[in-house]
């Protein structure tokens, strides 16, 4: 850890410590919306047209 500091700076030498390890504090950002709503004339299951 030491080493990383040193060779990359303060800052980036954590992050890189961090990401290494797993860590990554960034906020995840979710999609507003996953889901998909299609209307039909009729059941899709009926077959064809009797």
């Amino acid at each position: 850890m030491i080493t990383r500091r040193r060779l990359l700076g303060g800052r980036a030498g954590r992050l890189a410590t961090d990401h290494a390890r797993g860590i990554d504090p960034r906020p995840v950002a979710l999609p507003a919306s996953a889901t998909v709503c299609r209307t039909f004339d009729r059941h899709t299951l009926d077959g064809g047209p009797s």
